[in-house]
């Protein structure tokens, strides 16, 4: 199935598959530590949408930024943030 793959393209896969994983873990984590600490399922719940939130906004903001750039610095500029 990856056969015909560069080896870029199955790093970055393997990467951006490491990276959701530990978001991911580290969200439930946050979300354990938040409940021990005496908070309540509302106020964990508005913590956790309000970083999902965040995230989806900055990565809107960061797609509209470097559309605007010439697409022989576009994959670049977004790979090196």
């Amino acid at each position: 199935m990856f056969e015909n793959l560069q080896r870029d393209v199955l790093v970055l896969m393997a990467s951006r598959g490491v990276r959701a994983f530990a978001f991911s873990y580290l969200s439930a984590m946050f979300a354990i530590y938040l409940n021990r600490l005496g908070y309540g399922a509302v106020t964990v719940g508005l913590v956790l949408s309000t970083a999902y939130a965040g995230g989806a906004v900055l990565t809107a903001l960061k797609i509209i930024f470097f559309a605007s750039w010439p697409p022989s610095l576009r994959l670049r500029g977004c790979l090196a943030r």
